[in-house]
């Protein structure tokens, strides 16, 4: 698999009642993937309870065969704060 020129994140919650997981921005069992020129982003976990401690959130990729990042940047979803 072979993504070029991308910018692709995971869907970023909205109207959240309760707790939410976040998703990374690929999720694959290819054996082989290929990131050139692109920006991969998970999106966070969340919830509408400043009293619960989120999980962290996932990875920006995920897959079981080689990834290969060629002038690319992977980046797991930025931390929901906890109060």
């Amino acid at each position: 698999m072979k993504i070029h020129r991308c910018n692709v994140s995971g869907a970023v919650w909205t109207g959240l009642t309760g707790f939410g997981a976040g998703t990374g921005a690929l999720s694959t069992t290819m054996p082989l993937v290929m990131i050139a020129h692109s920006s991969m982003t998970g999106a966070p976990n969340d919830t509408d309870n400043y009293y619960y401690k989120v999980p962290q959130s996932p990875v920006a990729v995920s897959t079981t065969g080689t990834l290969i990042l060629v002038d690319s940047q992977a980046n797991g979803a930025p931390g929901v704060p906890y109060y």
